[in-house]
C-alpha cells in the first residue's frame, strides 16, 4: 500500500465522503504519531556507523530509542544518565568503553575512549512525516497498513463525534499492533535456544 491508497481506503470506510478528503491526511498523521510512540519492530530499525573520538555521539534526527551500541564490535551496557554522571564524578577515567547512557540529544560512552572507536548504533526510528506524495510508501506502511487504517479511522470517529465507533477502531488498532509486535519478537528469537525449547517443550538439553 502507498499513501494514496491509504487515503482512498480511509475515505472508503467513511462512506466515501468527499468532503472529508482534505482532513484525511490529518487523521493519518495523528495516527502515525501515535503509532511511532509505540512501534519497536525491524521495519523501523536503523543502524549508523561512525568513529567516536571522545565518547559523545549526536543522536540521529529520527531517533526514538537505542537498541544497541557497540564499540569496536563489543556491545556496551546501557546505564542511566545519573549513573553515568556518578561514574564521571567518582572515576573520570579514559579507556576502553564498557557502558553508555543517553543525556539530552547525545549518547555518552564510559569510560571515554582514549583512541578513535569504530562504533555502531542500532536504533528504532520515527518514520512519521515521510508520507507526502500519493506514491510514497515505506517498510512500516507495507507491513502495518491495517494499523495505519484503523488508527486513522479512530481519529476520524473522534472528529465526527462518532464516540461509539472509537472503541471499535481502537480495538482493531491494538490487535494489529500486538500481532506485529508478536511477529517481530518471534523473528528476533527464530533459531535460538529459547525458540527451539518453546517449539519442543518436551525436549531437554
Amino acid at each position: 500500500m502507498n499513501y494514496g491508497e491509504l487515503k482512498a481506503a480511509v475515505q472508503s470506510y467513511l462512506y466515501d465522503r468527499s468532503d472529508l478528503a482534505t482532513v484525511i491526511p490529518t487523521f493519518i498523521a495523528m495516527a502515525e504519531r501515535k503509532l511511532f510512540r509505540q512501534l519497536r519492530i525491524p521495519a523501523n530499525e536503523r543502524i549508523v556507523h561512525f568513529t567516536a573520538h571522545e565518547g559523545a555521539i549526536d543522536l540521529p534526527t529520527d531517533f526514538l530509542e537505542a537498541k544497541m551500541l557497540t564499540a569496536d564490535g563489543v556491545p556496551l551496557v546501557r546505564i542511566t544518565d545519573l549513573s553515568h554522571l556518578n561514574n564521571q564524578d567518582k572515576k573520570p577515567a579514559a579507556g576502553v568503553p564498557r557502558e553508555f547512557s543517553r543525556i539530552g540529544a547525545q549518547l555518552h560512552m564510559y569510560p571515554n575512549p582514549d583512541y578513535p572507536v569504530d562504533a555502531a548504533l542500532v536504533y528504532w526510528a520515527d518514520m512519521s512525516g515521510l508520507l507526502i506524495n500519493d506514491a510514497d510508501t515505506h517498510e512500516v506502511l507495507r507491513c502495518a497498513s491495517d494499523v495505519y487504517l484503523h488508527g486513522a479511522l479512530g481519529e476520524a470517529s473522534a472528529y465526527l463525534g462518532q464516540d461509539s465507533r472509537i472503541p471499535v477502531w481502537q480495538a482493531k488498532y491494538n490487535e494489529g499492533l500486538m500481532a506485529i509486535a508478536q511477529q517481530a519478537a518471534e523473528a528476533e528469537h527464530a533459531g535460538s535456544v529459547i525458540a527451539i525449547r518453546n517449539a519442543y517443550p518436551d525436549r531437554r538439553g
